[in-house]
């Protein structure tokens, strides 16, 4: 798994989505806006966010990266990689060649985004006073980016899963997984570890409709659950 702090994020699900199927997950993560993306992308990108002294740093982590990834990595590992959605709007574009390019390594998946909660920045969704300042219209979570993202994977046949739907109910997407308690999505859009723990079933699910992991490994009875309500 390979990306930015959104792909950070998303680490302790796919982890247990994989170990299910004993599969051990490796990552590498990048802060301050850097993605692991080409040059040209992240040289857009970085000024824009207040993060271009960041920008050789970044560069040389994503060459080490895939570096690493050309010599260690094998054609029948699986490569997971996203990026925080919101960054497309800034650049104008999905960097299609870096991905299909490193799909050539080993087969690739692109992990959606979770929902862009615009009323959280700063403030505290688990306190009653301030968690409905959280509610977010559904179709105000979806910055163009993501829109743009999941339009281009599909039209170029790289798998991607999208996540951001998961923590929506009646139109009205939350900070909190839906029919809980628990604090699923903090700041702009990052995972909490229970937010992501709750994806792995789902990630499971698709993965094995995608046949990229074996149902028969992990499951009695194949049987994908398609909310939280199903446990």
């Amino acid at each position: 798994m390979i990306g930015d702090s959104h792909a950070g994020s998303h680490a302790a699900g796919l982890a247990a989505s994989l170990q299910a199927y004993g599969i051990e997950l490796r990552h590498a993560f990048a802060g301050y806006g850097c993605s692991f993306a080409s040059d040209a992308f992240n040289e857009k990108l970085l000024d824009p966010v207040g993060s271009g002294w960041a920008y050789g740093k970044c560069t040389d982590w994503v060459a080490a990266v895939k570096s690493a990834l050309m010599e260690f990595a094998a054609p029948d590992d699986l490569i997971f990689t996203t990026t925080a959605a919101w960054k497309y709007d800034v650049v104008g574009n999905v960097d299609v060649a870096f991905v299909e390019e490193i799909a050539t390594i080993a087969p690739l998946v692109v992990l959606g985004d979770a929902p862009l909660l615009r009323g959280i920045f700063g403030v505290n969704c688990a306190s009653p006073e301030t968690r409905p300042s959280c509610l977010t219209n559904e179709k105000d979570t979806i910055p163009d980016g993501a829109v743009l993202a999941a339009e281009t994977w599909a039209a170029r046949g790289v798998p991607h899963i999208s996540v951001r739907e998961l923590f929506c109910s009646n139109s009205v997407c939350d900070a909190y997984i839906p029919g809980t308690d628990i604090l699923g999505l903090v700041d702009y859009g990052h995972l909490t570890t229970s937010g992501s723990l709750y994806l792995a079933p789902f990630l499971s699910c698709a993965l094995e409709g995608l046949g990229l992991v074996d149902a028969a490994v992990a499951s009695d009875d194949g049987e994908c659950l398609g909310s939280v309500t199903d446990f």
